[in-house]
């Protein structure tokens, strides 16, 4: 009962503190990351159901289409609000907290109202869909941009709890507002209940007490961060929401089965964000104590682990990935994701492998950091430069190769820059995953070539996951101690 006093509208003063251990607020803010995955999985399973393929590829363009739009500025400084906010909070100035939170406030509002104008006139050409859709698609940017700047400002005033409460609250409100839809067979508003969730998330975390003008010096900092963060997270998250828009340009009759398949390959990519978030502070302690050996052991160790873990869930999931379309989109309009969730399983697999090292050279340096960026940027580009090439005759298969393109480009310039610099003992390892990558790829196209039923891909993915794990005993044997370890 004492979780509902979250719930009252109206952020608290920005000077009460927090009461959460490091690991709870990890746990809490994983939660909600799961909440929000699970909205948007739901998503793409019950309209599939209710509506068939084609209703699914365009909801799920026009969703990615609006979250593509907010990193390119509202979520870039709602990232900053986290930031700065916290900052002015812990040298106790609560006038600057203020002003750093209306100016931030403000800031992300304009942004998304005019980046939402912008997408009302974009998105019927692009997405091939109506202009009401258009406006559907132009709320949800405002209403998600409102969403991320509130979740950040709770992070940042030290409200875990309370931001893990109203992801729960407005998971439950989204998801019952889609069954009314779905039930009323009303396909003209389907975007609607994400959107009214977001925005009630939004206007109950409001704000109360925000004013004032930020220091010149500090709105100058302020900006540097947005706009480097902007293009970070444009050339990492984008590439995949831009994924989505590209197959329903180039090839809207498949556009419902690529989204099938990114709906069951991005949940997995928390594992990476999960990871990340307790590697980040662990790391960036460890180089500001001067301690890179400690750093280089953490390294080693967890890339050694990932490798043997990422493979062995996504090897045998890339081969029963016709089972897992029938099962979760089982009418017939979708059976042809399974030949793009094996490419797009394999995407995610990559950059879930290689966070550690990402990691590495992120709290390294600023050069190692700018590096991070610039290879993520590479990656975007292969990925717009093969779409276009190749997705107009290609269509949706062309555009996963052209995301796994992206991956590989954008994981492999930090792993192989932490790899040199540390002189880390990764050759066996690698050599021994890529066989295993092939080997899974193989098996995969054979059980979508041959039509292999149930048993047949349950049994050859056993198969290749007891094969992986006793290939590389050691590391096998080092992950397991690893998760025992206190």
């Amino acid at each position: 009962m004492g979780l509902f006093h979250h719930l009252r509208p109206g952020l608290p003063d920005h000077t009460a503190e927090t009461s959460e251990s490091l690991g709870a607020q990890v746990a809490l803010s994983t939660t909600g990351m799961v909440l929000a995955g699970a909205v948007r999985f739901a998503y793409s399973v019950l309209i599939g159901l209710v509506f068939g393929s084609v209703a699914v590829g365009q909801v799920n363009s026009g969703i990615s289409l609006a979250l593509f739009v907010t990193l390119l500025y509202p979520s870039a400084s709602a990232l900053a609000v986290t930031k700065f906010l916290a900052r002015s909070r812990g040298a106790g100035d609560l006038r600057e907290a203020r002003a750093v939170t209306g100016y931030l406030l403000r800031v992300t509002y304009v942004t998304a109202g005019l980046l939402a104008a912008a997408t009302l006139v974009l998105a019927p050409g692009l997405l091939h869909v109506s202009l009401a859709d258009g406006v559907s698609v132009a709320a949800l940017v405002v209403a998600n941009s409102g969403y991320l700047f509130s979740r950040s400002l709770l992070f940042g005033a030290g409200r875990v709890v309370r931001a893990t409460v109203w992801d729960f609250a407005t998971t439950v409100l989204s998801l019952g507002l889609l069954a009314m839809v779905l039930v009323a067979r009303m396909p003209s508003v389907l975007l609607l209940p994400l959107t009214i969730g977001y925005a009630v998330y939004a206007l109950a975390n409001a704000p109360r007490h925000a004013g004032g003008r930020p220091e010149p010096g500090l709105r100058r900092e302020m900006l540097s961060f947005i706009h480097i963060s902007l293009l970070n997270s444009i050339a990492t998250s984008g590439v995949l929401q831009l994924s989505m828009v590209a197959t329903q340009h180039w090839d809207p009759r498949e556009a419902g089965s690529f989204a099938a398949a990114l709906a069951l390959a991005t949940p997995a990519s928390l594992v990476s964000r999960s990871v990340s978030s307790v590697l980040f502070p662990n790391l960036a302690s460890a180089h500001g104590r001067g301690d890179a050996e400690g750093a280089r052991r953490q390294v080693d160790l967890l890339t050694r682990s990932l490798l043997v873990i990422s493979l062995a869930i996504f090897g045998t999931l890339m081969i029963v990935s016709p089972l897992l379309i029938s099962v979760f989109f089982p009418k017939p309009a979708f059976a042809s994701a399974a030949a793009v969730l094996p490419v797009m399983l394999a995407a995610v697999m990559i950059q879930n492998m290689v966070v550690a090292a990402t990691n590495m050279q992120m709290t390294r340096s600023q050069a190692g950091a700018r590096g991070v960026m610039l290879a993520s940027i590479a990656g975007a580009l292969v990925a717009l430069v093969s779409w276009i090439v190749f997705a107009p005759a290609g269509g949706y298969v062309a555009v996963a190769w052209g995301f796994l393109a992206a991956a590989v480009v954008a994981s492999a310039l930090p792993t192989i820059a932490t790899w040199r610099t540390d002189h880390m003992p990764w050759l066996l390892p690698f050599l021994r995953v890529g066989l295993g990558i092939a080997a899974a790829g193989a098996v995969s196209a054979w059980t979508v070539r041959e039509q292999v039923g149930p048993l047949g891909q349950v049994g050859a993915a056993l198969a290749f996951l007891v094969a992986w794990l006793l290939l590389g005993w050691r590391d096998t044997l080092n992950t397991v101690r690893l998760a025992l370890r206190r």
